[in-house]
């Protein structure tokens, strides 16, 4: 299912730098339609950052459209309004 999401990302996505390697991981691990389930620690491990940088670069997503968070589930917006 990520594969797709990936050049969901990679076509519609206007993030740039380290956010948009981010959005491309959390894209690869989608579990569903662009739905993630995020796992803080283990994602900031994997991108060599800290929990906090995560968090960051996670609220600058949210900030621009890319992403949606409730809990800890992610839906990936590439920028996109689905509704």
């Amino acid at each position: 299912m990520g594969a797709s999401w990936v050049g969901v990302v990679q076509k519609y996505s206007r993030a740039k730098g380290s956010d948009r390697l981010l959005l491309m991981i959390l894209a690869h691990e989608s579990v569903g339609p662009g739905i993630v389930k995020l796992d803080e620690k283990r994602l900031a491990e994997k991108c060599r950052i800290s929990v906090d940088e995560l968090r960051e670069i996670l609220g600058r997503l949210e900030q621009q459209g890319e992403i949606t968070r409730r809990g800890n589930l992610l839906s990936i917006r590439a920028g996109i309004d689905w509704e």
